[in-house]
């Protein structure tokens, strides 16, 4: 059973603020942008380096690393552990700079020289700058994968804050939310910023990881059986994580080729609205529970690894569930409150509603799809999510490329949907399959359902009833009552939540307390 609980707490904590400033960086970012163009082009540049670190540096290596170190360190001792971690280093170093120094050129020279198109030339033009985070953040992702082995999750858990810091910082010193806000100069120098940030990330817990576990960097280009079995867990699995990234690519490219403008941003910010709860607390969970899934794996301890990955996923939907239900029964004025500011007004509030409804339906999907694939991994299967992604790429594209064909003013409601459906997809398939090599089918797993959606379904109803009531009111301005509907109407939908759940009888209810609320531990 899942035992480190201040672990996940921690975690949890961290991530909460990391997504607490991403949350306010994405408020300060659309009233100084808006739906603008110039904003749009940063979206979509800074989404390259992003999807190729989720790739490599937070994806397929990552998975590929940690069963293999978690085995090195617990058989050959910590100066093997941190051998193959300088190896892997090496070749990733060795790798990406060549490569990215290409791509740089290529795309400035794309941009300034190439493309006639203004909106793609500026967007071309931002990708140069940005595409060298994609070192600083996957090397940070190896160390810190390292230092969730050596169970200090601490530091990984508080490096996304750096970033976050560094991009506000930059919109404060150089943005502005009244009409003199220079929007292509304010988009390079967030570039800028995020260099500034990635640097920070790799930074802190690379002496983290030197002062606390005695870590001692240099090149090492020799090979050794560690590293092949790392290299064979990783190229199917990067096979997998690159169709999943396709998949991001397709949607943001062909919502920025949409001529409605903004509508790469909108569908950014619905995806970076759901990211706060799966950030807070399923992320967190599959952040802790991959090592120990693995470690467990490496034991053989086949009873612990069902009981701790049916406990993990039970967890995550628990939180999951009633995120969904909230974001979809409460989206205006969560979206009114938060980013009606600036140059982001009433009318951006209206087109970004019923995109966050549809995206917000996805969530728990995309957790559940999330979670199963570090099952996989945690027991060096590195095909089946390859498989599933293949599943969830074909039904995205499809979806997707029908959408921008047919739908015409729906394309971008079309664009959400693909990706929802495209999640429901993947995590079916790859649920089966998992149940199924448990000997088990998907029902027959033990995760709560009937608890966790008879107390979703009663809280929606109170936070639903709550919202007519406030909205209804003659007396309270729009933005007020969103106000009270962000900081009463969701609290205590919560705490009805968790009393719910806990009176339905589900399993772990005491359990999530105590994740939630580290001071009961």
């Amino acid at each position: 059973m899942l035992t480190n609980l201040r672990s996940v707490s921690l975690v949890s904590a961290l991530t909460l603020g990391s997504r607490v400033l991403g949350l306010i960086r994405d408020v300060l970012f659309f009233s100084c942008f808006g739906t603008s163009a110039a904003g749009a082009a940063f979206i979509f540049a800074f989404t390259l380096p992003n999807l190729f670190r989720r790739m490599l540096g937070e994806g397929a290596l990552t998975s590929a690393l940690v069963p293999v170190l978690s085995d090195t360190f617990e058989n050959g001792g910590k100066d093997s552990g941190f051998a193959l971690l300088n190896k892997v280093l090496t070749r990733l170093l060795g790798w990406l700079i060549p490569i990215v120094a290409v791509c740089c050129l290529l795309a400035w020279q794309a941009g300034t020289n190439w493309i006639a198109d203004g909106k793609w030339a500026r967007g071309m033009e931002l990708v140069a700058i940005t595409l060298p985070y994609l070192i600083l953040i996957c090397l940070t992702a190896m160390i810190v994968a390292t230092l969730n082995v050596r169970k200090r999750f601490g530091t990984g858990a508080s490096a996304p804050i750096l970033l976050n810091v560094a991009m506000i910082g930059t919109l404060l010193l150089f943005g502005s939310t009244g009409s003199g806000v220079n929007f292509d100069f304010l988009a390079f120098a967030l570039c800028g910023g995020v260099l500034v940030g990635g640097g920070l990330q790799l930074l802190v817990p690379s002496v983290n990881l030197i002062r606390a576990e005695g870590w001692r960097p240099r090149m090492d280009w020799t090979g050794s059986d560690e590293l092949g079995k790392v290299w064979a867990l990783f190229v199917p699995g990067v096979l997998g994580a690159a169709v999943l990234q396709i998949n991001i690519l397709v949607s943001r490219t062909l919502a920025y080729s949409l001529e409605e403008e903004g509508a790469v941003s909108i569908l950014f910010l619905a995806a970076r609205l759901i990211e706060l709860p799966l950030g807070v607390f399923a992320i967190a969970v599959t952040t802790v529970v991959f090592p120990l899934l693995a470690k467990m794996r490496s034991r053989k301890d086949d009873a612990g690894y069902l009981a701790a990955f049916e406990q993990g996923l039970r967890l995550t939907l628990a939180v999951t569930l009633p995120a969904a239900v909230g974001l979809i029964l409460l989206r205006d004025p969560i979206i009114g409150f938060l980013f009606d500011w600036g140059s982001f007004g009433a009318d951006d509030v209206g087109r970004t509603a019923p995109v966050l409804a549809i995206v917000a339906v996805g969530m728990p999907f995309f957790a559940t799809a999330a979670f199963v694939t570090r099952g996989f991994h945690a027991r060096k299967d590195m095909r089946t999510p390859v498989r599933g992604a293949v599943v969830s790429l074909v039904v995205n594209v499809v979806i997707s490329v029908a959408s921008v064909l047919y739908l015409g003013e729906w394309a971008m409601l079309g664009l959400a949907s693909a990706n929802v459906l495209a999640s429901v997809f993947q995590s079916t398939y790859l649920l089966r399959k998992f149940a199924a090599e448990e000997g088990k089918g998907p029902l027959d797993l033990h995760l709560g359902l009937g608890s966790t959606l008879g107390a979703c379904v009663l809280m929606g109803l109170a936070a639903w009833g709550g919202w007519e009531w406030i909205s209804s009111s003659e007396e309270m301005t729009p933005k007020l009552s969103s106000a009270l509907a962000v900081f009463v109407i969701i609290p205590v939908s919560a705490g009805l939540y968790f009393l719910l759940l806990g009176r339905f009888g589900f399993t772990d209810s005491a359990l999530l307390r105590k994740m939630i609320i580290p001071r009961q531990q």
